[in-house]
C-alpha cells in the first residue's frame, strides 16, 4: 500500500511460493486480533510481489498494542501509523533454508546481496467500520480494475471516491472540485451491479490481463465509441494519464486492448448519457434525488453570496479621499453595505428594495445598482456610528479613571 519503508533492510521481491504461505500464516496470527482480514486480490499475471498488503477490522481486544502485533509477526522492525501514512509496516524474517533456496532460483538476483538477512514488508491498514472494510477490500482488488474504468465513469458522470461511488454534480464541479459530488452507496455488490458487471467473477483473482480487460469492457457504461469531453475534462484526463503511463497494466490496456477491439468494432455500443445515468441513480437510491438538489441549492446560493460581497467591494470607490470624503468612508460603506444587502439590517435608514432578494437568491443587477447608488450615503452614517461608539468607549474609560 504504502511501498518500501524500510530503506535500510533488505526486502527483495518475493515470488509466489514466498509470498502465498506468508500471506496466509499473517492472516491466520491476525485473525488472533481481529475479526476482519483481508489481502485485496491480486493482480493477474503477477510473478513477484514487494510486499503483503492486509485490511484488518474488528479488534477481539479494545487498544491492541501494535507492539504485540509486532511480536505475534516476528517482526524485526516496524513503523507506527503517522499522519502522513495511516497503516503499520513491520519487516518480517524472510522464510528460511529450503523456502530460501527456492526464492533465490526465482527472484531477481540483483535484489539478492550476499551475507545479508533478507526481510519481508508487510503493511497493515486497521478500517474504523466493516464498512469501509469492505469497501477498501472491494477497490483495492486486481490492482488497477477502476483505473481502467475511470475514463467511462466519468463520462456517465459518476466517480469512485475513497468512500463510495458517487455523482458528479456539473454546476458545482464547473467551479471547484470541493462538495461536487454526492455518495450513493458504499456497498460491493450494489457498485457492480449499477455498473453492470458480474459480482461473483469480480471476486476471483484473473488468470490473465486480457481477462481482467474484457471483463472491464462488459461494463454497460463501456463503449469504444468516441465520445467528446469538455475542454477542462481533457486536460484533467491528461494529467491522469501521464500518471497511469508509467503502470504496464494501463499500458497494455491503451496500446494493445483498446485498439484491438476498437478496429475490430468489439463493444461499439450506444451507452447511457450522463442525464440518464443520473436518473437511474435517482431511481435506485431514490433519497439521492433530494440531496442532489438541495446540494446545488446550497451551493448556488453560496455562490450567489460571495458574489454579492464582491459586487459590493468593487462598487464602493477605493480613494475615497479624491472624492473629498474621509479617510475610513470605503470601510464603513462596505462594512454597512454587505450588512443591509445580506443580513437586512435597517438601522442604517436605507432599506433594500424589493425584489432584489427573494426565495431563489440575489438580483445580482439589482444589487450593483442599489451598491452604486447609496454606498456613500451607508459611508456616511456608519462613520457616524463608528465616532459615536469611540466616544462612548472615551467616556466610559474617563468615568472609571475618576472612579
Amino acid at each position: 500500500m504504502g511501498g518500501n519503508v524500510f530503506t535500510n533492510r533488505l526486502t527483495p521481491r518475493m515470488p509466489p511460493s514466498i509470498y502465498i504461505p506468508t500471506r496466509d500464516r499473517c492472516h491466520a496470527i491476525l485473525s488472533q486480533y481481529y475479526t476482519h482480514i483481508s489481502t485485496p486480490l491480486e493482480a493477474p499475471e503477477k510473478t513477484s510481489f514487494g510486499d503483503i498488503d492486509i485490511l484488518v477490522h474488528g479488534p477481539l481486544t479494545p487498544g491492541i498494542p501494535l507492539k504485540d502485533l509486532g511480536a505475534a509477526l516476528n517482526a524485526a522492525a516496524k513503523i507506527l501509523p503517522r499522519t502522513e501514512n495511516p497503516e503499520a509496516n513491520f519487516a518480517i524474517p524472510w522464510p528460511s533454508s529450503v523456502e530460501r533456496d527456492e526464492a533465490a532460483e526465482t527472484t531477481d538476483a540483483l535484489e539478492l546481496r550476499d551475507g545479508q538477512s533478507r526481510f519481508i514488508q508487510v503493511d497493515v491498514l486497521a478500517l474504523p467500520t466493516p464498512t469501509a472494510f469492505h469497501f477498501l477490500s472491494f477497490t483495492h482488488a486486481h490492482s488497477g480494475l477502476f483505473t481502467l474504468l475511470g475514463p467511462s465513469l466519468r463520462q456517465a458522470g459518476l466517480i469512485l471516491t475513497p468512500t463510495s461511488l458517487a455523482l458528479r454534480i456539473p454546476s458545482i464541479e464547473a467551479h471547484r472540485r470541493r462538495g461536487s459530488t454526492l455518495p450513493l452507496t458504499s456497498n460491493p455488490s450494489a457498485i457492480l451491479d449499477f455498473l453492470g458487471l458480474e459480482r461473483e467473477r469480480y471476486w476471483t483473482r484473473f488468470e490473465s490481463v486480457e481477462g481482467m480487460f474484457e471483463y472491464v469492457a462488459s461494463s454497460r457504461l463501456f463503449t469504444t465509441r468516441a465520445r467528446e469531453e469538455g475542454e477542462e475534462e481533457e486536460e484533467k484526463v491528461k494529467h491522469r494519464n501521464r500518471r497511469n503511463s508509467r503502470r504496464p497494466l494501463f499500458v497494455r490496456w491503451k496500446e494493445e486492448f483498446l485498439p484491438r477491439v476498437g478496429g475490430e468494432g468489439k463493444y461499439d455500443r450506444l451507452v447511457p448519457s450522463r442525464e440518464e445515468v443520473r436518473e437511474e441513480a435517482f431511481l435506485t437510491w431514490p433519497p439521492a434525488r433530494g440531496l442532489y438538489e438541495a446540494q446545488e441549492r446550497e451551493f448556488e446560493a453560496e455562490r450567489q453570496l460571495e458574489e454579492v460581497g464582491k459586487l459590493i467591494r468593487d462598487g464602493v470607490p477605493v480613494d475615497v479621499v479624491a472624492l473629498g470624503l474621509p479617510l475610513g468612508t470605503r470601510g464603513a460603506a462596505v462594512k454597512g453595505l454587505r450588512r443591509i444587502v445580506v443580513e437586512a439590517d435597517e438601522t442604517y435608514g436605507v432599506v433594500l428594495p424589493k425584489g432584489v432578494k427573494g426565495d431563489a437568491g440575489w438580483d445580482l443587477e439589482g444589487v450593483e445598482r442599489f451598491v452604486r447608488e447609496m454606498w456613500m450615503e451607508v459611508g456616511r452614517v456608519g462613520l457616524e456610528r463608528g465616532f459615536g461608539r469611540m466616544v462612548e468607549k472615551r467616556q466610559v474609560k474617563e468615568e472609571e479613571g475618576a472612579a
